[in-house]
């Protein structure tokens, strides 16, 4: 099983969810593989490194300039969270909902979706709810 971080350096929200996501990949180790996505056309791979070491986000980051693997996981915000196993999409969605709009954080989330989706699926059960509404930033245009 496969759970990417599609993200942006420029998001505070993306940034601001970089602990969570490295505690959820410290959390499931070598049982689920994470990517970080960003989706930056112009972000190089020095300024990649320093961002990742910077907000502690889990490795491996990847690059997606042309946003092809973004479009191929159907991510449409960032920070979004895309749960594949054996190439088929199991959740697409909010990491929790600490956010509830924007503006408005809560000091702890309520509800832990990609949390329960990844136990879901390692347990082979169904996902509650496959997916949910993203509270972050827009994905940057694609390099052409």
């Amino acid at each position: 099983m496969q759970v990417f971080f599609v993200t942006s350096h420029e998001c505070p929200i993306a940034n601001a969810y970089a602990p969570t996501m490295a505690s959820l990949a410290a959390t499931w180790g070598q049982a689920v593989e994470t990517w970080v996505v960003q989706a930056d056309p112009d972000f190089t791979v020095p300024a990649a490194r320093r961002h990742a070491e910077e907000h502690a986000l889990p490795r491996p980051v990847l690059l997606d300039p042309r946003h092809e693997l973004i479009r191929a996981l159907g991510a449409r915000m960032t920070p979004e969270a895309v749960v594949v196993r054996d190439d088929r999409v199991f959740y697409r969605g909010r990491i929790d909902d600490r956010w509830r709009e924007l503006g408005m954080r809560a000091r702890e989330a309520a509800t832990h979706d990609l949390r329960d989706a990844v136990a879901a699926v390692c347990e082979n059960h169904a996902v509650a709810e496959r997916r949910t509404r993203v509270i972050g930033c827009h994905l940057p245009e694609p390099r052409r």
